[in-house]
């Protein structure tokens, strides 16, 4: 699927994702293609910042746009928290619903939003509201 916003194209893979069974919740999706070959069985192929953009997915109601940066490795995981001894290797599914990133696409706010833990960020913008800082 290609977005068009503010006139800057952007290229998202669709992906289905599947409930996780961790006591956080959350969901997991592949970030590979896959494709059958008769000759060479499963054959599967990671995408690259010049392939998409952005990763895509819904689950229960909610769209996700996740930047490729975080999604490699064959899978993603996105939790609805982090357990109290989490070591971060996932991200949380809040920071990456599709309006919130399409907000920051438009502020020209960072992608990626860093885990951490008992900080609580502040978005710095200009009077006209340009983003200057975190």
């Amino acid at each position: 699927m290609i977005l068009d916003l503010d006139h800057t194209l952007y290229k998202i893979q669709i992906k289905t994702c599947r409930p996780t069974n961790t006591l956080n919740g959350g969901i997991l999706f592949n970030t590979v293609s896959s494709r059958m070959n008769h000759t060479e069985g499963n054959m599967k192929k990671n995408y690259t910042n010049e392939d998409v953009d952005f990763f895509a997915t819904s689950y229960e109601g909610q769209v996700y746009l996740i930047p490729i940066e975080l999604c490699q490795g064959g899978e993603k995981r996105l939790v609805k928290q982090y357990a109290q001894s989490a070591n971060k290797k996932a991200d949380l599914m809040s920071d990456y619903e599709a309006d919130k990133v399409i907000s920051r696409i438009k502020n020209k706010e960072p992608l990626v939003v860093k885990a951490e833990t008992g900080i609580n960020k502040v978005y710095q913008h200009s009077l006209d509201g340009v983003y200057m800082n975190i």
